[in-house]
């Protein structure tokens, strides 16, 4: 099952990650990156009030270019609403116009880009939008 310029063939021990699937097949996970979404857990930022957020920095290393989309809601019993995924600009932030009481992060990274770890989301800027 492994190409002939396969690290298998080598005499060198390499480490491969493989797993089965519920028809008892063998794969590994050896190809390009796939696209990556990681959700942050959900916060109320203004305790009591809403907030309008402006802007956030997702915390991705390596050469990926993430995109950030914010959820939002005003009640728990609420569903969850996403405004558009947001590409990162030069310095890193992904400008947002967000109005809620309770938000959260979706951080999409592109297939085949370079990274190790996502952190979640830093420097979110945001104020106050009163409790009406």
């Amino acid at each position: 099952p492994f190409p002939l310029d396969s690290v298998v063939w080598s005499g060198v021990p390499q480490p491969l990650f493989a797993g089965l699937n519920g028809s008892h097949n063998l794969g590994f996970f050896n190809g390009s990156n796939l696209a990556a979404t990681v959700e942050t857990s959900e916060q109320e930022l203004f305790p009591g009030q809403r907030a309008v957020l402006t802007s956030v920095r997702p915390m991705v290393d390596g050469s990926a270019t993430p995109s950030v989309a914010i959820g939002w809601r005003n009640r728990l019993q609420d569903a969850v609403s996403y405004g558009s995924a947001v590409a990162c600009d030069s310095w890193g932030y992904a400008p947002q116009r967000v109005n809620g009481r309770y938000l959260r992060g979706r951080i999409t990274i592109p297939v085949a880009s370079s990274w190790d770890h996502v952190l979640g989301i830093d420097d979110v800027r945001a104020v106050p939008a009163g409790s009406r």
